[in-house]
């Protein structure tokens, strides 16, 4: 009955991510809109050359397995996307299986392990750089000794790192 609706589309030519992810990822750059979790029965396997770049204040959270392994001339990198940044890794109950070998964590910012923050887990870390976090407080009343690790936090943690630089990190109140 000469009814029309007007409609349209805006694509993007990216690889955009948010929510739960799980499986392989092709070599890419990847934007995060929102926080990433991998479940606890879900592996996430990221190759060399690989890159996610946060767009705003977003967690990367692991119940589950991640296997992100570079190369020595092409690693994985976590990092912003624009001015923001994001808020680093949450490792919870992760064992061993989750790696990170030839791996750049920066940029990150939150209230404990601005880079990365483990709870009871145990992952392999090598070849990875963790440079460039924060672990910063906006309320005044929170002292030095309730905030820690700009670039790792551990929490009954035991990771096994080997020939990993953690530097020019840091832990701000103001």
């Amino acid at each position: 009955e000469n009814i029309f609706v007007s409609l349209s589309v805006t694509g993007v030519n990216e690889n955009i991510l948010s929510g739960n992810i799980s499986g392989g990822y092709e070599i890419g750059s990847y934007r995060i809109t929102g926080d990433i979790i991998i479940d606890n029965n879900s592996i996430v396997y990221l190759g060399a050359g690989t890159e996610f770049l946060f767009d705003g204040e977003f967690n990367f959270i692991i119940n589950g397995h991640l296997v992100a392994v570079g190369t020595e001339n092409d690693s994985i990198i976590f990092d912003n996307y624009g001015l923001n940044k994001w808020k680093g890794f949450t490792l919870n109950n992760v064992g061993e299986e989750t790696t990170f070998g030839y791996v750049r964590i920066s940029g990150a910012q939150k209230e404990n392990g601005g880079g990365m923050y483990l709870s009871y887990s145990n992952p392999f870390i090598s070849n990875t750089k963790i440079t460039g976090n924060i672990a910063k407080f906006d309320n005044e009343e929170i002292t030095w000794t309730e905030g820690d690790g700009g670039g790792l936090y551990l929490d009954h943690s035991n990771p096994f790192i080997s020939k990993t630089i953690i530097n020019d990190n840091k832990a701000e109140n103001f």
